[in-house]
């Protein structure tokens, strides 16, 4: 069995060095052997916006959103890269998710109005 922890550890090393194109190919290939895993996914949609790749960031959080459905950070994340790629039905729909497990988030109002201008 392939080790994913190599991968992800190579992906450190190389986000260190500030060579972030690199590092996402590393966790790309952490989550070819180990899919399952949300936060690597919110971290890679990180890396991916950092080079410019919005739509794949997209796809990556969008993962992330999958698989642990009512985790606030990730649908925080998932909203402002869906602002971004401009999927205004998408955005509102996390933003509602958003609204139900955690109403005292202060972005909420600032999330609307960016939602709002798409």
């Amino acid at each position: 069995r392939k080790d994913d922890t190599v991968y992800v550890k190579l992906a450190d090393v190389a986000e260190a060095k500030k060579d972030f194109d690199a590092a996402s190919k590393y966790l790309k290939r952490a989550l070819e052997i180990e899919e399952k895993k949300p936060a690597r996914f919110a971290r890679l949609s990180d890396l991916l916006l950092k080079i410019g790749a919005n739509d794949e960031a997209f796809e990556a959080i969008q993962k992330s959103v999958e698989f642990e459905s009512e985790n606030p950070k990730y649908l925080d994340k998932f909203i402002e890269i869906s602002i971004i790629v401009g999927n205004k039905k998408l955005a509102n729909k996390a933003l509602t998710q958003l609204t139900k497990v955690n109403a005292d988030n202060n972005k909420l109002e600032q999330f609307k109005e960016k939602i709002a201008n798409i």
